[in-house]
């Protein structure tokens, strides 16, 4: 069952979970060919190309794990995605007219400051696993159908797997899924 669980933490990572919200969001929003790989290239150059150089740099010198268990470095790698992910987001809203693109960001940014102010004040760490998933399924309920329920079991069981991997306590599991549910929520409602 362990490897089970592990399984689902590494198939629903929040990198891999923002990748497909990203390359959504920038679908969404952008029909012609060349903005749209003008912004793939940007979007993803950007908030995965500087906090990764950084991650890898780490991991190779031998300064954090895999799963970046040191808080300092992590809050280290979460300030960087912030200052990424809010450049992409200031970029779009100079450059385009980019709303659902715009939308994502802002939430994003807003969730990693969130978690950063969690893990200084109240040394919890909000899990980003939960919040990713559930900051895709919203989007995916919100702009393509309603089939909320089934986005449900990916959550449900990702919860389950960082709980029982000892990753999370419950209580960080749900304000993960919550911070990440109301910020988004109230992103998209503007």
């Amino acid at each position: 069952m362990y490897q089970f669980y592990r399984l689902l933490s590494w198939f629903f990572h929040p990198i891999i979970t923002l990748a497909l919200m990203l390359f959504l969001a920038i679908v969404f929003s952008f029909t012609e060919g060349q903005p749209l790989i003008l912004w793939l290239g940007v979007g993803f150059g950007m908030i995965y190309g500087i906090p990764g150089v950084y991650y890898f740099i780490l991991l190779y010198q031998k300064k954090i794990d895999v799963d970046v268990k040191n808080l300092i470095q992590r809050e280290n790698l979460f300030k960087i995605s912030i200052i990424t992910l809010a450049a992409v987001f200031v970029l779009t809203i100079i450059f385009t007219e980019a709303e659902i693109l715009q939308k994502m960001l802002l939430a994003a940014t807003a969730i990693n400051l969130l978690f950063i102010i969690f893990l200084n004040l109240f040394k919890m760490e909000l899990s980003i696993h939960i919040s990713a998933l559930t900051v895709l399924i919203i989007f995916l309920i919100y702009y393509v159908a309603d089939y909320y329920l089934i986005g449900l079991l990916p959550l449900i069981l990702t919860a389950i797997s960082r709980y029982k991997l000892h990753k999370h306590t419950v209580a960080e599991l749900i304000g993960g899924f919550l911070s990440s549910a109301i910020i988004y929520i109230c992103i998209l409602l503007l």
